[in-house]
C-alpha cells in the first residue's frame, strides 16, 4: 500500500464514513481513511491466518493419513477383476474344449463309418467271389483318401490356431488424476550421454523395461539403469523408424520395403511377411493395430490388424491424410489418437496434427514457426497424459504442445535434437547428431 500522492482528495470507500481518504490500496484499488485502512489490513491478515490454518490442517491430514486402506481397496478391486476375468477365461476354455471335442468325435465317427462301409463292400465282394476291374480300381482312390483323412486326423493338434490374448492397457485406469505430470518449463542438466559413431540413425523406441537404439553396426538394448543388456549385429539397410508393440511383444523396425520384428528377450530378428509391398517410413502401434506411413509425397497411411494375423484393414490417402506436396514425417499413437508431423516441401513449413486412430478424423492442427530447410524428418512423442513434445532440429528447440493443440513452452536446446522419447516414468531421451542425451524430468505434485 502507498500513500495517495494525487492532489485530488477522495472520500473513504467505506459507506457511512465521512472521513477523507489518505491511502489508495494498490491491491483492491480502493481509498481508505486511517481508521478503515487499519481495519482493512487487519481483515486481510485474518484471512491470511485462516488460510494458513487451513494449510496446517491439510498438512496434518496428509501426515496422519493411512494410505494402506486405500491401497488395499484398490488391490481388492483388481483382485475382483482378476477373478471375474479368470472365470470368463475358464468359461471360454470350456466352450472351446467342448467344440473341439465334438469336432474330433464327429471326425472320428465319420471315418469309422467310412471304414465300415468299405468293409461291408469287401465282404460282399468276397462272398460273390468276383469283382470287375472298374469296381476294383474305384476302391483305390477311396482308400487313399481315407488314409489321408486319418493321417490328418492324427495331426489335428497341429491344426489348432491359438493366439495370445491381447489386453488393452486402458481396461484399467484411474480417472481424473494427473499421473506423471512433468515440469517442462526448464530442462534438467544431462545426467548421462551415449556417443554414437557416424552412420547411427538416431531413431529409438522404448517399452516398459528397455530402450532399443541403433549404434553402428549393432542394435543395442538398454535397461532403465542405462546398462547395456544385449546387442546384436544389424545386417540390413538404413532404419527409418522403430516402435514397440505390446500385443506382438516385439519391437518393429522399418527398413524401406521391409519390416522386422525384434525380440527384446533374445534379440532375434525376424522378417515380418507383409502382403502389401510398399516403401514404408514411419510406424506406431495401438493395442490392436499397426499404423504405417508411406515414404512418398502426399503420403498415405495404412492400418493393419495385429491379430490373429497382420492384415490390412484401412488405407487413407491424400488429401485426407495430408495435402499435395506434403510429407508425413512421423506418426505416434497415444490414447486412441494419432499425432502426425507433416512438412510442406514447397512452402518449407511444418505443422502438427492430431487425428482419431479409429477414423483418422481431424481433431486439431498447429502450424509451427519452423522453416524446414533440411531433408530430415521432424519427430514427436507423447508426454504428460495427452500432451506432446516436438524435436525441432531446425531451431535447436523442444516444443511442448498442449492437449488441445496450443504451444505451451519452447525449450532451447544446446545440441540439435533429432528424436525425443519418454523412457520409464521420468527420463527424457533426446537423440542428437552425434549421440543420445538423458535428462531427469521434474515431476509436478
Amino acid at each position: 500500500m502507498n500513500s495517495d500522492q494525487h492532489q485530488t482528495v477522495f472520500p473513504c470507500t467505506i459507506s457511512k464514513c465521512n472521513n477523507k481518504s489518505c491511502v489508495l490500496c494498490y491491491c483492491c484499488q480502493k481509498n481508505y481513511c486511517i481508521h478503515h485502512l487499519i481495519e482493512h489490513n487487519d481483515s486481510n491478515n485474518n484471512k491470511l491466518n485462516l488460510l494458513n490454518d487451513e494449510i496446517n490442517k491439510l498438512d496434518h491430514e496428509i501426515k496422519t493419513l493411512n494410505i494402506q486402506p486405500l491401497v488395499e481397496n484398490c488391490r481388492q478391486k483388481l483382485e475382483q477383476w482378476r477373478m471375474e476375468s479368470y472365470h470368463k477365461i475358464d468359461q471360454f476354455f470350456e466352450r472351446k474344449f467342448h467344440e473341439f471335442h465334438r469336432f474330433i468325435d464327429e471326425k472320428f465317427d465319420h471315418q469309422r463309418m467310412e471304414i465300415r462301409r468299405l468293409q461291408s463292400k469287401m465282404t460282399e465282394y468276397n462272398h460273390k467271389q468276383e469283382i470287375y476291374d472298374e469296381e476294383l480300381y474305384s476302391l483305390i482312390p477311396i482308400i487313399d483318401n481315407l488314409r489321408t483323412e486319418i493321417n490328418n486326423f492324427k495331426q489335428i493338434n497341429n491344426q489348432m490356431n491359438i493366439h495370445p490374448l491381447p489386453i488393452d492397457d486402458n481396461v484399467i485406469n484411474i480417472d481424473n488424476i494427473n499421473v506423471h505430470k512433468f515440469n517442462l518449463s526448464t530442462l534438467s542438466t544431462i545426467y548421462k550421454t551415449i556417443n554414437h559413431p557416424h552412420g547411427s540413425y538416431g531413431t529409438l523406441a522404448c517399452n516398459d523395461k528397455f530402450m532399443l537404439i541403433y549404434l553402428v553396426p549393432n542394435l543395442i538394448l538398454i535397461d532403465k539403469q542405462l546398462n547395456i543388456i544385449n546387442q546384436v549385429l544389424w545386417p540390413y539397410q538404413t532404419i527409418s523408424n522403430i516402435c514397440w508393440s505390446s500385443t506382438l511383444d516385439r519391437f518393429l523396425i522399418i527398413e524401406k520395403s521391409k519390416i522386422y520384428l525384434v525380440n527384446d528377450q533374445t534379440m532375434s530378428i525376424e522378417n515380418l511377411q507383409m502382403i502389401e509391398k510398399q516403401i514404408w517410413f514411419s510406424c506406431t502401434c495401438s493395442d490392436t493395430s499397426l499404423f504405417l506411413s508411406l515414404d512418398e509425397i502426399s503420403s498415405s497411411i495404412m492400418e493393419f490388424n495385429l491379430l490373429p494375423s497382420i492384415k490390412l484393414v484401412n488405407k487413407w490417402k491424400s488429401p485426407y491424410t495430408c495435402n499435395k506436396n506434403e510429407y508425413i514425417d512421423n506418426i505416434v499413437y497415444d490414447n486412441f489418437k494419432l499425432a502426425l508431423m507433416i512438412t510442406n516441401k514447397l512452402q518449407k513449413s511444418v505443422r502438427m496434427e492430431l487425428r482419431s486412430s479409429k477414423t483418422l478424423q481431424h481433431i486439431w492442427s498447429l502450424q509451427l514457426d519452423i522453416v524446414c530447410c533440411q531433408n530430415k524428418p521432424f519427430r514427436c512423442c507423447s508426454i504428460n497424459s495427452n500432451e506432446w513434445l516436438v524435436a525441432d532440429y531446425q531451431n535447436r528447440r523442444l516444443l511442448h504442445i498442449t492437449e488441445d493443440g496450443n504451444l505451451k513452452t519452447m525449450i532451447t536446446y544446446d545440441s540439435i535434437p533429432c528424436h525425443v522419447v519418454l523412457f520409464g516414468l521420468d527420463t527424457l531421451v533426446i537423440s542428437r547428431n552425434s549421440g543420445i542425451n538423458f535428462h531427469r524430468l521434474e515431476v509436478l505434485i
